[in-house]
């Protein structure tokens, strides 16, 4: 897929932290639209304690074949 990928993350560092949204697409508007409502969720805290998937230096690419994840609706 080609196109715009976000992804948000929580932690020290990339390979010590929590994925808790990848969201790709290739509309431009979309990542926009993604991008102000992500802003908005970290601004409320609607994230708080929730723990996303884990990325570490033994996973640092499994979460490559997700194409959308958002921690908020496991």
């Amino acid at each position: 897929m080609t196109g715009y990928c976000i992804h948000l993350f929580n932690g020290d560092s990339w390979l010590n932290s929590n994925l808790l949204v990848k969201f790709r697409t290739e509309d431009k508007n979309e990542i926009a639209k993604n991008i102000n409502s992500l802003i908005e969720a970290v601004d409320k805290n609607e994230f708080g304690k929730l723990a996303g998937y884990l990325v570490n230096s033994e996973k640092a690419n499994e979460f490559s074949d997700f194409i959308n994840y958002d921690v908020r609706k496991k």
